[in-house]
């Protein structure tokens, strides 16, 4: 048998298996290392989250729930004047993440609010209806809804949405 240096492919196998160790976890104990010693404000903590949740997308393209959370944390930094790029890479998180898990109410949510913002109405009322399908219990998604629908001019529709949203925050009100 011999010892790892004796043995090449054992080496190579054994280094490999802790660089790939390393670069997993690396962002994790940087932002322990970091937070420890140095303090975080919040934008740099956003962004070693981002980075370290970038990292897990590359190597797990086909999980949704990073996708997701990269979404996310793209979106948690305001720009003044706008950030296209980091706008058009949120969507693009968000898309992959239904591709991935069409049943992920929070992403359809997200893409709404934004598609909103952009003044696309019609896109907006889709993914809210979609978020309202999946998760019809989300008081937010209701009050999203109804906005989408009042700006369509569905005065009617939104009232509705706008009492389903009331009756799941307070249902003690919406008993008397």
């Amino acid at each position: 048998m011999g010892t790892l240096f004796q043995n090449p492919r054992k080496l190579f196998i054994s280094l490999s298996i802790s660089l790939l160790a390393a670069f997993i976890f690396w962002p994790a104990f940087r932002i322990v290392i970091y937070s420890l010693f140095c303090g975080f404000d919040d934008d740099e903590l956003t962004n070693v989250e981002t980075t370290e949740t970038r990292v897990m997308t590359f190597l797990f393209p086909r999980n949704a729930e990073y996708h997701l959370r990269l979404a996310h944390l793209l979106g948690v930094r305001r720009y003044d004047g706008g950030d296209d790029y980091r706008l058009r890479e949120r969507v693009a998180e968000y898309k992959k993440t239904l591709e991935l898990d069409n049943r992920r109410d929070s992403a359809y949510y997200s893409l709404g609010l934004i598609y909103l913002d952009q003044g696309s109405v019609d896109a907006a009322l889709f993914m809210f209806k979609k978020s309202v399908e999946l998760n019809p219990s989300m008081p937010v998604y209701h009050s999203a809804l109804a906005q989408a629908y009042a700006l369509k001019g569905l005065h009617d529709l939104a009232k509705e949405h706008r009492r389903i949203s009331d009756e799941i925050r307070w249902p003690m009100l919406s008993r008397h």
